[in-house]
């Protein structure tokens, strides 16, 4: 819904309502309760332009936010935005009200004090305050009986919509609670005892003139009678006559002077309340006469008033009260049944609302109570549903019964096939259930069989780490080996090269013994050549030839023993020579075996954590496997409630 320009119209509006009254007031206040036209309509036009001022200035403060929102695009609005703007809407009736109703009674209570004490006007006295006191009050109750509906109506379709916006972003902008007896009661209390306070003073003022008439024809009595020497007390006894020269000034005087025929003259002297009168005597002087305009009369008008007003004052709420309850009594039905409706839904206890007056209450109860025949329909239908009754038929015509009339077909022909494939999904669920059993036993058998490979690689594992180490032994006592073989071919090449040098010093001894048995010989030749001299020497010789000869023989056998010592020390190179292959081929072998142990050993390690995942794996397949076993049953059970509840359901043989 458009609102442009709203904001302008409600200000326009509201100003052509003070301009209509400001200029409306000061002519009913002169004809009403009198003084001075011009100068009335100059005091409230004066006040009118303030009026105007503090009006706009007012509503277009109240309404910025309101213009905010109007042109702002709402997906640009904010929470606060919306806020303001429905405070404010809630707010302005009655603050406007207020200050247009204060400034219009503050313009019909100035006024007299305006005339009275600032102009000095003489058309008006200080009893003029009263009256214009009861014109301000009929302007407070009639003003705020018609400006606060007045501005509620021109904001009425704005504050709408800025509420459906508040409930839309779920803003709590509630506002204060009231009731329509309540504003029916203040409204019709307002009407009613709007007049009366103008009516009193416009009844002041008439009493007050009326003393005014009586008081200036009792002053000119009491000149006339003063004139034909007649005592003034037998006529009124609060006048005051005295007798002035013919040359008199007063303002009573010169009128006397001036009138033709019986030279009389009389006024009121409004701003002290006071009657004077005067009458030319027989001897050409004056008598002038001053009679107060008494207050009886007001006085007893505003106690008889004040008696009316009370009657009024109790007989007016009353009569309020009652007119409100009676216009409010069946709306308030209206908002209980739909309060119970909406927070307690006891539609079966709810019986139909009386329809006291054939009118907009009257329809808009009947169709309430259409209304609440179709729920109550519906909510029968809904039991019977509820039951496993998928037969009912509802009635009535709108989007709510269509719709569930369509919901209750598409339950028939979902419960239809429901049915058929309950009773599948029962026979299925049992053969998972089946099946779910052995494969849990499998999954069982095959959990322990993996336990026990995993615990065979496990020992193969700690085996072949035994062999590792049995073979790092194997290993180091070869290398010892190998090491003792070559320090042994090292001695035994030493022992050869010893007994080398030995035959090549018994060489060096046999040459000696040769030559020394040489040489024995030679000795024992020359010995016999030289006979019985020589003999001595013979002997000598015989013994170093034996001792050489003994010599030989016994180099002869070291000489042997050197050649098998070093047939034994070839023998034993030879043998160290094939140990130390041996030892070097066990090292080899050994390295070879260590490396395919650990080879080996790697493998088992790692087909023992594929076996221990496997284990795992399997574990908790044979979990999952419960798991299911035991879904299996549940959907086992599951499947056969619902196949009891379907069978609940009594539907239509054909829909």
């Amino acid at each position: 819904m458009s609102h442009k320009g709203v904001v302008g119209r409600v200000l326009a509006s509201i100003l052509g309502v003070d301009v209509f009254f400001g200029l409306l007031i000061p002519i009913a206040f002169v004809g009403s309760l009198g003084g001075p036209l011009g100068k009335v309509f100059a005091i409230h036009f004066a006040v009118l332009v303030v009026h105007v001022a503090v009006s706009v200035l007012h509503v277009s403060s109240q309404l910025a936010p309101v213009d905010l929102w109007l042109r702002t695009e709402p997906a640009d609005r904010t929470d606060v935005m919306v806020r303001r703007a429905a405070v404010a809407l809630q707010v302005l009736p009655k603050r406007q009200t207020l200050v247009d109703t204060s400034l219009f009674a503050l313009a019909a209570v100035g006024t007299p004090v305006v005339l009275v004490t600032i102009l000095h006007d003489e058309a008006v006295s200080a009893r003029y305050y009263l009256p214009s006191l009861g014109a301000a009050a009929s302007i407070v109750c009639g003003g705020s009986a018609l400006l606060l509906p007045l501005v509620e109506a021109l904001t009425s379709d704005l504050h709408a919509e800025i509420m459906a916006e508040s409930a839309a972003r779920k803003l709590d902008v509630t506002p204060a609670p009231a009731s329509i007896p309540g504003r029916i009661a203040a409204l019709a209390l307002g009407l009613a005892l709007a007049p009366l306070p103008w009516m009193v003073g416009i009844g002041y003022r008439t009493a007050n003139d009326d003393a005014r008439d009586v008081a200036l024809e009792e002053a000119r009595m009491a000149a006339a009678v003063s004139a034909l020497g007649g005592a003034v007390g037998t006529v009124a006894t609060e006048s005051a006559v005295r007798v002035v020269d013919a040359a008199d000034t007063s303002r009573c005087v010169s009128a006397a002077r001036e009138s033709s025929g019986v030279r009389l003259a009389g006024y009121v002297d409004v701003p002290n309340e006071a009657a004077t009168a005067c009458i030319e005597r027989r001897d050409g002087r004056y008598a002038i006469a001053v009679v107060p305009v008494s207050g009886s009369r007001t006085t007893g008008f505003l106690v008889s008033s004040s008696a009316f007003l009370v009657v009024v004052g109790f007989w007016a709420p009353l009569v309020a009260f009652f007119f409100g309850r009676w216009i409010g009594r069946p709306v308030g039905r209206l908002a209980e049944a739909t309060r119970r409706l909406s927070e307690v839904g006891d539609i079966g206890a709810m019986g139909a609302l009386p329809i006291p007056y054939d009118d907009e209450l009257g329809a808009l109860t009947r169709s309430f109570n259409a209304f609440l025949g179709d729920l109550r329909n519906l909510s029968w239908g809904a039991t019977s549903v509820a039951q496993g009754n998928l037969k009912v038929t509802i009635s009535g015509r709108g989007d709510l019964p269509d719709a569930f009339r369509g919901m209750l077909e598409r339950l028939r022909d979902l419960v239809r096939p429901l049915r058929e494939t309950s009773v599948q999904i029962a026979s299925a669920a049992a053969e998972i259930y089946s099946a779910s059993q052995e494969q849990e036993a499998a999954a069982t058998q095959q959990s322990a069989g993996m336990t026990e490979v995993s615990r065979t690689m496990e020992s193969l594992s700690g085996s072949a780490a035994h062999i590792a180490e049995s073979v790092r032994g194997v290993l180091a006592d070869a290398e010892r080996t190998r090491e003792n073989t070559d320090q042994m071919a090292s001695r035994i090449a030493e022992l050869n090269a010893h007994a080398t040098r030995i035959g090549e010093l018994l060489e060096v001894i046999r040459d000696v013994a040769d030559r020394s048995d040489l040489l024995a010989l030679n000795g024992s030749l020359e010995a016999t050549h030289a006979g019985e001299a020589g003999k001595g020497f013979s002997l000598i010789a015989g013994e170093m030839r034996r001792l050489a000869e003994r010599v030989t023989a016994t180099v002869d056998g070291v000489r042997t023993l050197l050649a098998d010592i070093r047939a034994s020390g070839s023998s034993a190179v030879m043998a160290t020579e094939q140990s130390r292959k041996v030892a070097e081929s066990t090292t080899e072998a050994a390295r070879r075996i260590t490396l395919v142990v650990q080879q080996q050993r790697s493998a088992t390690d790692a087909v023992s954590a594929s076996v221990r995942d496997v284990t795992t794996v399997v574990a908790q397949a044979a979990v999952a496997t419960t798991q299911t076993r035991v879904s299996a049953e549940d959907l086992k059970t599951q499947a056969d409630r619902l196949e009891t509840l379907l069978r609940r359901f009594v539907i239509e043989a054909s829909a």
